[in-house]
């Protein structure tokens, strides 16, 4: 136990926390893929590389206005349950990328993921703020960051070779799944009782 709490794991016994990893790991799960793919993605598709930087400003940019609104969104109606409600489009998402083949529609697609992600990203952080203990808020934020390099890691070291030896339908639908499981860990672990509301 000592050591768990040196670690933060000990903070894994918060189902807050739970959920909030879950919703960090659950975004940064499609960042990862996002890192390692996408330029590669749109290229096969045969975008060229100055569309390919400018599909990346265009889910970029404009969460410089709406991840404040996020912000306060989240603040209003809960961490959890804006965080739980946010990720569950992400699969969503996930699969039409691999069902459309038009780099220009592709672009359209990802500027609404970016626009959900601007709620998503401020409720993860702020649903593991709120659930950690008095004096731990910032040994969960530092979980919480490992949790999402370890999450990005992961899907951008898998998400290349299940491309190559796949496809990119597969590979995205793959991710859909992965995200989804998260989406049930994030659900399951707001609720503090069965049958209980989330209401963080």
């Amino acid at each position: 136990r000592p050591r768990a709490k040196r670690l933060a794991f000990d903070l894994l016994d918060h189902r807050g926390v739970l959920a909030g990893l879950a919703i960090g790991a659950g975004l940064y799960t499609t960042i990862g893929v996002f890192d390692a793919i996408w330029a590669r993605f749109l290229t096969d598709l045969g975008a060229s590389t100055g569309f390919v930087a400018w599909s990346l400003l265009l889910f970029g940019l404009p969460m410089v206005i709406t991840l404040p609104i996020g912000g306060r969104l989240v603040d209003r109606y809960g961490a959890l349950r804006l965080g739980v409600g946010a990720l569950a489009f992400g699969p969503v998402f996930l699969v039409a990328y691999g069902l459309v083949g038009a780099p220009g529609a592709l672009a359209g697609i990802a500027l609404l993921h970016a626009l959900v992600d601007s709620v998503t990203t401020p409720a993860g952080t702020t649903a593991v703020a709120r659930a950690a203990p008095p004096g731990r808020a910032a040994a969960a934020q530092g979980l919480y960051g490992a949790v999402n390099s370890l999450a990005a890691g992961l899907t951008g070291l898998t998400a290349p070779a299940l491309y190559g030896a796949f496809g990119p339908g597969p590979m995205w639908s793959a991710t859909a799944a992965a995200v989804a499981l998260l989406v049930g860990l994030a659900l399951w672990s707001s609720r503090s009782r069965p049958g209980s509301r989330i209401t963080q």
